[in-house]
């Protein structure tokens, strides 16, 4: 008997430290801004983990090797997901519209499956009494929601994220590509890719370079 707990107890402290380290491999998010995909590999990892500890008469590496299978699947799809736009759009999805100007966007609350009554309730967290004060309700891509009122700054558009040109962003914000170029060699970047952050809000532009420790975002008014 007192084998038995000894032996549960240490595949027990085991598996738990294996855990740990794994989950801090994976980052530092909270649950709560957990992408979908994120919250499944913290799932699985938990039930995985559970099996030999609750079964003694389990391998230890059968819970192991799924677990550290795992992690290496996580860090590859977070390295396509760092390198590729279209990838992070595919498997995070992208944020979306459930407010414009006051006006509920219906068709995204439809299809985000996203109830009229979560949206008001949101509002009335978020501090605001009525849609109307409400310039923009956007639903990031974790599943929380974010709202902007007339009272706030504009929402800043991402124009380069880490070398990569969101082209989808230009056109909202009145802008070419041209334009972009233009403005990034005034700080001292020959080509895109040498721009880890660009954002415009109205009429002001946030560029940073990569490789930046010292100025970090700069505040560049338009001309």
């Amino acid at each position: 008997m007192v084998f038995f707990i000894l032996v549960s107890f240490f595949r027990t402290m085991i598996l738990y430290v294996i855990v740990i380290i794994v989950m801090r491999l994976m980052g530092k998010r909270q649950i709560g801004e957990l992408q979908p995909y994120e919250l499944v590999v913290a799932i699985m990892i938990s039930d995985l983990a559970s099996i030999p500890m609750q079964n003694t008469g389990v391998p230890l590496l059968s819970g192991v090797i799924p677990i550290l299978t795992i992690l290496m699947v996580q860090i590859l799809i977070s390295l396509i997901l760092f390198k590729s736009n279209r990838a992070r759009k595919i498997i995070s999805g992208t944020p979306v519209s459930l407010i414009k100007d006051g006006i509920i966007v219906e068709k995204n609350l439809n299809r985000e499956i996203f109830t009229l009554s979560d949206l008001l309730e949101a509002v009335r967290i978020g501090g605001y009494s009525d849609l109307s004060q409400v310039r923009e309700a956007i639903l990031e891509t974790n599943g929380e929601l974010s709202i902007y009122g007339y009272d706030t700054e504009p929402i800043p558009l991402n124009i380069i994220l880490d070398g990569k040109l969101a082209k989808d962003n230009l056109e909202p914000v009145g802008i070419t590509v041209e334009e972009v170029k233009k403005r990034i060699s005034q700080e001292g970047a020959k080509d895109i890719s040498q721009i880890l952050l660009c954002c415009v809000s109205k009429d002001k532009w946030f560029i940073q370079l990569k490789g930046e420790k010292v100025r970090g975002l700069k505040n560049v008014d338009s001309e």
